[in-house]
């Protein structure tokens, strides 16, 4: 199963979209963010959800994300 790590700019935000995406059934993990993903600090969320399907959910929460990826998890 593919896993896709969704960027957030905080540790606020990326809670937020962790507790978001399980409500929803999906696993989630917070991690911080690769080096390769984006620079400096930040934190994201790896999940088994679609990228798609993030960036749906968060859209609808009014949340912005750095960038989704497939992740090396």
């Amino acid at each position: 199963m593919k896993r896709y790590t969704a960027a957030f700019p905080s540790v606020t935000l990326a809670s937020k979209a962790k507790y978001i995406l399980e409500a929803q059934g999906y696993e989630a993990k917070l991690i911080r963010t690769p080096k390769t993903l984006a620079s400096g600090c930040g934190y994201s969320v790896v999940t088994d959800a679609q990228p798609q399907v993030i960036a749906e959910l968060l859209e609808s929460y009014g949340m912005n994300y750095k960038a989704i990826s497939v992740s090396n998890e």
